[in-house]
Formats: C-alpha cells, sequence, structure tokens
C-alpha cells in the first residue's frame, strides 16, 4: 500500500505464479511484519487517538525481511538466544533505516506510516520539518498574488514569552 515502487514487482510476480503454476500455493510475508512487536507507545503518532485509529495511522516500519535476516545472522554469529539479542541494526542502501531489536524483536524503527519517514535514501526525503516546506509555499503564493516590485515580510518567532523577535525580509520580484 505505501511501498507502490516495489508493489508492482510483488504483484507481477504472484500474477506469474499464478499464470504458470496454477497449483501453487503463493505466500506473501509483509515487510512489517516483523515491526509488529513495536510497543503501542512508540508506534503511536502524538495526534488525536481516535483519528489516528479511524485512519491507521501509527508507525508500521519497513525493511523488516532485512530485520529479521540481521537478527537470525547475528544471533547465530554471536551464539547467542535470539531472544537474548538486543542490537541497533542499519539497513543501508538506496533505502535506508535503522531499527532497535531487543529481545530479538523490532523495539523501535526509524521509518514510520511509510518509508518516507526516518534516514533519506535514493528516492525518500527522510524526516523533514515542514516549516520550510510551508514557508516556501507561502513565499511563492506571495511572489504569485502580490503585484509589487518589492514585498516586505515580517517574520515573527517567539524567543520567549515575554518578548518577540522581527526579522524582516526583502524579496524582489
Amino acid at each position: 500500500m505505501f511501498t507502490i515502487s516495489h508493489n508492482a514487482t510483488g504483484l507481477a510476480l504472484v500474477r506469474i505464479t499464478h499464470n504458470e503454476l496454477p497449483e501453487t500455493k503463493n505466500l506473501a510475508y509483509f515487510d512489517s511484519q516483523f515491526h509488529k512487536s513495536i510497543p503501542e507507545h512508540i508506534r503511536t503518532y502524538a495526534i488525536d487517538p481516535k483519528v489516528a485509529n479511524k485512519n491507521k495511522l501509527r508507525k508500521y516500519g519497513f525493511h523488516g525481511i532485512s530485520y529479521a535476516f540481521i537478527t537470525q545472522a547475528v544471533a547465530k554469529h554471536l551464539d547467542k538466544p535470539v531472544d537474548q539479542l538486543n542490537i541497533i541494526a542499519l539497513h543501508l542502501g538506496s533505502g535506508a533505516s535503522a531499527c532497535c531489536i531487543r529481545g530479538g524483536k523490532s523495539y523501535d524503527t526509524s521509518m514510520g506510516l511509510t518509508p518516507v519517514s526516518g534516514l533519506p535514501g535514493g528516492t525518500r526525503s527522510g524526516d523533514v520539518d515542514p516549516r520550510p516546506v510551508l514557508s516556501l509555499e507561502l513565499v511563492q503564493f506571495i511572489e504569485l498574488t502580490l503585484p509589487t516590485a518589492w514585498y516586505f515580510i515580517i517574520l515573527t518567532t517567539r524567543a520567549s514569552r515575554a518578548r518577540r523577535v522581527r526579522k524582516i525580509c526583502i524579496l524582489p520580484q
């Protein structure tokens, strides 16, 4: 649903297998399955719980197949039971993420509702503070709508509750 670039290839393989080998069962293992163990207080966004639940807005995590393999491989290498393994693992490539594995299970991951959150990747921005995007859109809106040669914008930020710092930006047309 969220990794559109991956879904087309996966669905094509299912269709080919189904057409060429109709008696064969297809088994899907979703990349987010490894992260089902993330505790509720970590996977829950700091938004209205009713809105979050209604819209299934929560941290799902991705690269789970990779992390499942890493968990098994590291436990074997350390000659340690998986349920006693506590590591921070990284999946680095065109897509990148980090995962806290506690007791052999996902405890937290840098990816959230979609693979876009977290670390930047080849086609992903990673976490982006929305303010610069909104500010840029405001500046572009003003450039498109005001007919004057110069625009004066007063940006206000709170340095403290008692005083405000004001900056004036002059943007040429």
